[in-house]
């Protein structure tokens, strides 16, 4: 029996939809000051920049292939489990 949609993957439904959140409804300026900037992480310590960089993508397009790519994703963490999974995703993600 498969599964569809997003049964048993707490995880990656949340991803989701902060990354969809996140880059239909965030303006382009916010999205840029969400990025990585290396010189802030290091000097600012702005340590949060190291996973807000993931949320939003820069353009739609880039919003919609990196969505679909979630989606598949969901996988994994039905056959590792949410809490492997999460602790995979988080330590590989930053």
């Amino acid at each position: 029996m498969t599964t569809h949609g997003f049964h048993c993957t707490p995880i990656m439904k949340a991803a989701c939809l902060a990354t969809a959140g996140a880059g239909l409804l965030l303006p382009p300026d916010i999205k840029a000051a969400l990025g990585l900037d290396v010189p802030r992480v290091l000097g600012g310590g702005e340590l949060w920049r190291l996973l807000t960089r993931h949320l939003a993508f820069e353009s739609l397009g880039d919003t919609c292939v990196g969505l679909i790519l979630l989606y598949r994703f969901r996988q994994f963490e039905r056959l590792l489990g949410s809490g492997k999974f999460g602790a995979f995703a988080l330590l590989t993600g930053t």
